[in-house]
């Protein structure tokens, strides 16, 4: 009877091990595929980030270059500025040939910041004779393009003419018989917004 007892007091104590044995090795292993399941989620996490950020690199990269070259046409009225010696005379003809993207509006010169000519002329009449350096949308970009000598960048904002556009100013000096630079006005290229963003949308390559 003593065996006996005996006996089944080791097989208790036996069975209370394997009992402790199979507990710690269940939460060890718990204890693994949490980690696990953590590592693998960090991992895709910080994949998506990355691809999220390539996204918006290549977005902005695509969106700067469209702007700058679209912009850029400024040059061309400047240097048509500088090369008749502030008289336009074939303003027309080299409007309508820069004009060559449906975003753009129009393009315009201001002698001393005020519009002169706008191409094309049929739904901008009401641009004529307005002053950018008076009170009125875009008159921050002008101030800022005269004192800066830099290309100015600005909008969206309202238009005289109706709707929403960008625009870009850049400040035109010309020689003076005496040698110096004199300020002689503005020209500008006009963006319809937000079509100018058509096609470059967050997902698309």
């Amino acid at each position: 009877m003593l065996f006996d007892n005996f006996t089944q007091f080791g097989r208790r104590k036996s069975n209370r091990k394997i009992s402790t044995k199979t507990i710690v090795s269940f939460l060890l292993s718990l204890t693994l595929c949490f980690s696990v399941i953590v590592t693998i989620l960090n991992n895709t996490i910080n994949l998506e980030k990355t691809s999220m950020e390539q996204i918006a690199l290549e977005k902005s990269v695509k969106i700067n270059d469209a702007l700058s070259r679209l912009l850029h046409k400024t040059q061309v009225l400047s240097a048509l500025v500088i090369q008749s010696d502030g008289e336009i005379e074939n303003f027309k003809q080299v409007a309508a040939i820069i004009i060559d993207d449906p975003a753009i509006l129009n393009v315009l010169i201001a002698p001393s910041g005020v519009v002169s000519d706008v191409y094309p002329l049929q739904g901008n009449e009401a641009v004529i004779g307005l002053d950018f350096f008076g009170e009125g949308a875009g008159n921050k970009e002008a101030v800022m393009a005269k004192e800066t000598g830099q290309l100015v960048f600005g909008g969206p904002f309202d238009l005289v003419q109706g709707g929403q556009a960008l625009v870009g100013r850049l400040p035109v000096w010309i020689d003076m018989p005496d040698g110096n630079n004199a300020f002689w006005g503005l020209v500008s290229v006009t963006l319809k917004f937000p079509q100018i963003l058509d096609g470059i949308w967050i997902g698309r390559a």
